[in-house]
C-alpha cells in the first residue's frame, strides 16, 4: 500500500498533473514546424512516429504539410518497414538522397525527394522517429545530422514527461509507483511524509523535513502575496495547481510544477494537504536548446536568418507605426568570391573565416 493511500478518501480522484496547457502532440509539432522553418534544410515537410513497442509499429501523431494520401499511408507503419520503420529498427539516423527502393512505397504523383529519418531516443529505448522530406539530391552533412539529433533529443524529453500532461491515469500511476515527488502535510502544513523522488529532487531526506512547513523549499523568488493567494485558493477550491521556483538543499533554485490537493473528512474538513510535482528543470533546458537550434547558426553562434526576419519584422512594424516618422536603415555586409576560398583552400578554412 502506497504510504499516501491512508489520506485519500474513498471515491477521491485526485487531479493529474498538468505541465503545459498544450498537448504533447502539438509540443512535438511545434518542433517539426521549428525544423521546417531553418532556412539550410530546405524542407516544408515532415512527420513525427511514435513506436508502439506492443504491436510493433509507427504511429503518425503529427506531421507538416503531409498530402491525404502520404497521411493515410503514413498512418500506421510496420516496424522494420520503409525508411522510417528500419530507422526504428537500427536506431540509427538515416539519409538518402532521393526517394529509392529503401522506401518500398511510391504514391501516385510524388515527386523525387530525398529523406532524412531520425531516431528518438531515450537512452536506449527507441521511442519513435522523425523524417523530413528534403530537396532531391541533397546532400549529408554531419553538422545537419548532429543538429537534428539534438531535435530529437528535446522531443524525447518532450515524449518522456507527456504523461504530466495527459489525463488523471498518471496521477494514478504517480500515487503507486511513486515516481514524482510527493508531499504530504497535515492540516496547519506540517511536513508528515515525503516520498524518494522528493529526495532525490530536493536533497532534504524525510528526517530532515519532517515537522517543518514546505517553507522551506521556498526559493525568494515569489513574494508573500503569492503563497497567500495559493493557499486561499487551496482552502476555497480545495486545490491549486501551477509553476513555482523552489530551492533545492544545495542552494540551486529549479523550477517545478507542483499540484497541491487539500484531503477532506466527510463532513469537509480539511485532514491533509498533498503536493504532487515534477521538476521541469529538463524541459527547460529542452526549449532553450530548441531556440538556439532554431534562431543561432550552428558554425558561428550568431542569430541566424530566421531570427533576423522575426527582428526586422518588428522594427519594420514599430517604424511604421510610431507617431512621429521614423527611418529604418539595414546594413548587409558580403563576403566577395567566398567559394573561391573553400575550393582552393578547403571548407575548414571557410568555417575559420566564417567565425572570425
Amino acid at each position: 500500500m502506497n504510504p499516501i493511500d491512508r489520506f485519500l478518501p474513498e471515491g477521491d480522484e485526485t487531479e493529474t498533473l498538468r505541465t503545459a496547457s498544450n498537448s504533447m502532440r502539438d509540443l512535438l509539432q511545434g518542433i517539426l514546424k521549428t525544423i521546417t522553418r531553418l532556412p539550410w534544410l530546405h524542407t516544408d515537410a515532415g512527420g513525427v512516429f511514435l513506436l508502439d513497442p506492443v504491436k510493433r509499429h509507427l504511429e503518425l501523431v503529427t506531421h507538416v504539410n503531409f498530402s491525404p494520401k502520404i497521411q493515410g499511408a503514413c498512418e500506421t507503419v510496420a516496424f522494420g518497414h520503409c525508411l522510417c520503420g528500419r530507422v526504428a529498427e537500427s536506431g540509427k539516423l538515416l539519409h538518402a538522397g532521393c526517394v529509392d527502393h529503401r522506401h518500398e512505397t511510391r504514391y501516385e504523383g510524388m515527386a523525387d525527394h530525398g529523406h532524412y529519418v531520425v531516431p528518438i531516443r531515450d537512452g536506449q529505448e527507441i521511442l519513435g522517429v522523425f523524417t523530413l522530406y528534403v530537396e532531391a539530391g541533397h546532400r549529408y552533412r554531419d553538422d545537419e545530422a548532429e543538429a537534428l539529433l539534438d531535435f530529437a533529443a528535446a522531443m524525447a524529453t518532450i515524449i518522456r514527461t507527456s504523461g504530466l500532461r495527459q489525463d488523471k491515469a498518471l496521477a494514478d500511476l504517480i500515487l503507486e509507483h511513486s515516481n514524482h515527488g510527493i508531499m504530504v502535510a497535515d492540516r496547519e502544513r506540517r511536513i508528515l511524509w515525503v516520498n524518494p523522488s522528493f529526495e532525490q529532487v530536493t536533497g532534504y531526506r524525510l528526517d530532515e523535513v519532517r515537522g517543518k512547513t514546505p517553507a522551506i523549499l521556498s526559493s525568494g523568488r515569489h513574494d508573500t502575496g503569492f503563497y497567500r493567494e495559493m493557499w486561499l485558493t487551496i482552502n476555497r477550491e480545495g486545490r491549486w495547481q501551477g509553476e513555482i521556483w523552489n530551492r533545492r538543499k544545495n542552494g540551486e533554485i529549479y523550477p517545478e510544477f507542483l499540484n497541491i490537493v487539500a484531503l477532506k473528512d466527510e463532513n469537509g474538513q480539511v485532514q491533509r494537504y498533498a503536493g504532487l510535482f515534477v521538476d521541469l528543470t529538463e524541459i527547460r533546458r529542452a526549449e532553450e536548446r530548441i531556440h538556439r537550434l532554431a534562431y543561432f547558426d550552428t558554425l558561428t553562434r550568431l542569430p541566424n536568418r530566421v531570427r533576423f526576419m522575426d527582428e526586422l519584422g518588428g522594427l519594420l512594424t514599430r517604424a511604421r507605426t510610431a507617431e512621429r516618422v521614423q527611418r529604418l536603415i539595414v546594413l548587409l555586409i558580403d563576403l566577395d568570391h567566398f567559394n573561391e576560398i573553400n575550393n582552393a583552400l578547403g571548407r575548414e578554412a571557410g568555417d575559420a573565416l566564417l567565425r572570425e
